[in-house]
């Protein structure tokens, strides 16, 4: 029956109205297309949870119901203006947004008391060798979404059909993020709505675990991506080519919570990300190679209590395979084949305590997986 803590409910009732213009135009004789626009996001969020009160067996649970209405506005602009003959540069300004989780609104509430703390003089953020009797995970309501101002620009040059590579640089700074926070919390109403053994607790404050918005931080990268056909160097590799594609990218947002970054870093964000494909096209036939690798990042891994545990995830480079074969004339025109073989070097999902390879924390082996596909198309 004390699991009663452990329910809750979210609702959400979103409402987004948007304008949005084209543009279609000239500029220094050279074509400039692009849209421009505004979304207003009204989101009026509902969050029910089970507070418990008292000891078991005499425990009551009390549903608490809170809501929370805001307004969130979006501009945006996008152009792409052919500076050149098959070059283009491309410009993205906006705000965007991006929701809490539910666990995160809602989530298990629960406190305890503790009676053999109830002498101690807890002071917050002070180590005096004293816990406080009071302690507690709340969910929150109340939290608002990741919101971050974002720029984009880009160049790109095709030299040949399919054939091309750009440069990318990307911006965005934070106006708000989520994390796992612990703050100082006033129980003096849970203490007078319930039944305590004696003695009166010294103090009334203690430590509760919860989601908070922390503000403040930009990211900011470069990408370089490029597909060349290997024709260019011998005309017997017709067919074969390379695609590829490098982001490098730098943060200074400190998430100042351990329980949510061991690091500080942002949760699943790497500063290096490298794909490269090997491929054969021609004829009907294709064949790919891809090697995907990205550097250590802030890992979120299940708990044993379905939670979201983040952890100090270690570097990963993962290997696919991809071949097929798609008719295109006779009878049989518009059907396909497709054989795939996914993380063929059996790559795991590793991590270590501190980042020490000797001090594993979390390992997860995927093992390959091997999918075949038939498609038809008329």
């Amino acid at each position: 029956p004390s699991e009663y803590s452990a329910e809750w409910w979210v609702g959400e009732k979103v409402f987004t109205p948007y304008f949005e213009a084209h543009i279609d135009t000239d500029l220094m004789g050279r074509p400039l297309k692009g849209n421009f626009g505004v979304q207003g996001v009204h989101t009026e969020q509902s969050v029910t949870n089970y507070l418990a009160t008292g000891f078991w067996p005499t425990q009551t649970f009390t549903p608490v119901n809170t809501t929370e209405n805001y307004w969130e506005i979006l501009p945006s602009m996008n152009l792409n203006w052919e500076v050149a003959d098959a070059q283009y540069i491309r410009l993205g300004i906006d705000r965007s947004m991006a929701r809490p989780r539910f666990d995160q609104m809602g989530g298990n509430t629960s406190f305890t008391y503790t009676v053999a703390n109830a002498g101690c003089h807890w002071v917050p953020n002070v180590n005096n060798g004293c816990n406080s009797p009071w302690s507690g995970t709340f969910a929150n309501p109340k939290l608002k979404p990741w919101i971050s101002d974002d720029v984009n620009l880009a160049y790109e040059y095709y030299f040949a059909p399919g054939e091309g590579f750009s440069v990318e640089g990307f911006y965005k700074h934070l106006e708000t993020f989520i994390y796992d926070s612990t703050i100082p919390y006033n129980f003096q109403s849970f203490y007078e709505g319930g039944s305590y053994p004696p003695p009166t607790p010294a103090t009334f404050y203690g430590p509760v675990t919860q989601y908070v918005n922390g503000n403040g931080g930009r990211v900011l990268g470069v990408t370089l991506a490029a597909n060349v056909s290997l024709k260019h160097l011998w005309s017997g590799l017709d067919g074969f080519g390379i695609s590829a594609t490098g982001t490098y990218i730098d943060s200074n947002v400190h998430i100042p919570d351990p329980g949510t970054s061991p690091t500080g870093k942002i949760p699943e964000l790497s500063k290096y990300i490298f794909n490269v494909s090997f491929y054969y096209e021609k004829n009907g036939f294709s064949l790919r190679i891809n090697d995907r690798f990205r550097s250590s990042y802030v890992q979120e891994v299940p708990n044993f209590n379905g939670s979201l545990q983040a952890i100090e995830g270690a570097k990963e480079n993962t290997v696919d395979i991809q071949a097929g074969y798609q008719f295109r004339e006779g009878r049989y025109k518009g059907l396909a084949f497709t054989v795939s073989a996914e993380n063929v070097t059996d790559t795991p999902m590793n991590s270590f305590v501190s980042g020490d390879p000797k001090q594993p924390e979390y390992y997860k082996l995927f093992g390959t997986n091997l999918l075949f596909g038939v498609s038809y198309r008329y």
